[in-house]
């Protein structure tokens, strides 16, 4: 972020508003009183999301945010930047370990904790599970280190590679690029169209427990409470299986697709 003008106060620290977050500091992300002034809230563990999301998300405008990298995009789309859609309220969930998780087993299960109910016997596919805040850089080094086993991930991990650049998908999650997504359905998002593609599945949050997986597509199409956060994303390592997907831009990085697509087909026997 560029400094402050040496004229400008510097941000206001001010102590949470909800008493049941004491471990969450908001601060104004501009000198009090001018047009860009927020609050930022960066909660340290899951529970700490939930009182933010009752307190502010019916009478502020408010947006979650990893890397801040939408900025980039989002600005593009009719309305953004206004007086009417900037965002009050910032929550930063990049510190949020239960959101950081990288599960390569098959089960999609969060670990057992207090903040949590039990999400029932549902199986997904034998996969791995990124949680909300991981990176796209590390996502596309977890699949790079799987593909050798799972050999309709390296497809992934090429595709991946085109997202952007290094620079943005070091500090970008996988979720962001989701949610861009839903928002903005003109927004043509190499992530949901691979992911889409190959099966995968999400699950949404709220203080009552972590939701049933759902398709990604499905996903996108419904509603989400402005209580509720994207907790994870699950990608089947589709054994038995072909998955292929292609990207046509007009440069090999930092570029929107003229073309995306992806292709999963059963094999039969040895076809």
């Amino acid at each position: 972020d560029s400094p402050a003008p040496a004229d400008t106060a510097p941000p206001e620290e001010v102590d949470a508003v909800t008493p049941a977050v004491p471990s969450v500091l908001g601060h104004l992300a501009a000198a009090p009183g001018s047009a860009d002034a927020a609050l930022w809230f960066n909660p340290a563990k899951i529970a700490d999301v939930w009182p933010l999301l009752d307190t502010y998300a019916s009478t502020h405008r408010m947006q979650l945010t990893v890397g801040g990298t939408s900025a980039g995009i989002v600005k593009y789309y009719a309305g953004f930047g206004s007086d009417a859609t900037r965002p009050q309220v910032f929550i930063n969930l990049r510190r949020v370990p239960e959101l950081n998780v990288i599960d390569s087993g098959s089960a999609a299960e969060p670990a057992a904790d207090e903040d949590w109910v039990d999400v029932g016997d549902q199986a997904e596919p034998p996969g791995v599970t990124f949680g909300a805040a991981v990176t796209l850089s590390e996502v596309i080094e977890t699949l790079t280190t799987l593909a050798p086993k799972h050999p309709n991930l390296a497809p992934l991990v090429r595709h991946l590679h085109l997202v952007a650049h290094w620079q943005v998908r070091d500090q970008a999650s996988w979720a962001g690029n989701v949610m861009v997504c839903k928002n903005w359905p003109a927004f043509p998002s190499d992530v949901c169209t691979m992911m889409a593609a190959a099966g995968a599945t999400v699950r949404v949050s709220s203080k009552t427990g972590v939701g049933a997986s759902v398709p990604l597509e499905s996903f996108l199409k419904t509603p989400l409470s402005p209580t509720s956060i994207l907790f994870s994303l699950h990608v089947p390592f589709n054994e038995g299986k072909v998955f292929d997907s292609f990207k046509i831009m007009s440069r090999h990085a930092n570029a929107h697709a003229y073309v995306n697509a992806g292709f999963l087909a059963t094999k039969s026997g040895n076809t």
